[in-house]
């Protein structure tokens, strides 16, 4: 499993930090076009509203697939653990999440709308 270790938040907390570099480096890199800012901007001349959703925890809300929980076996003092939902550090979290994310807006996407990476914007 990868190495794990504790990072000090500036709110005083912790945040456990997976080192997912050996698996990243055997990933095959899913290259999610993002849209270009001009475009985007574009499409907001004549908004008449704007909405957004907030996904706090937006990686750790998507499931793993079934035979890729193994890939994110992690050690800690207590023994082997894996992770059953998306974890930030790992390639093409953001690709599968943003793909994710378009397929369940997509009628509201055609309605003049896009996501962004924190939400999404409907105009």
């Amino acid at each position: 499993g990868a190495p794990v270790l504790l990072v000090k938040k500036n709110n005083g907390g912790a945040r456990l930090c997976v080192d997912y570099r050996q698996l990243n480096m055997f990933s095959i890199m899913n290259k999610y076009m993002l849209p270009k800012i001009n475009d985007l901007m574009d499409q907001l001349k004549g908004a008449s509203m704007i909405s957004k959703i907030y996904l706090r925890s937006r990686y750790h809300q998507t499931r793993v697939k079934e035979g890729d929980i193994l890939k994110t076996a992690f050690k800690t003092r207590y023994g082997r653990c894996e992770y059953v939902v998306m974890s930030f550090s790992v390639t093409n979290v953001l690709a599968v999440f943003m793909n994710y994310m378009n397929k369940i807006f997509r009628l509201f996407l055609s309605c003049k709308g896009f996501l962004l990476g924190n939400g999404f914007e409907r105009f």
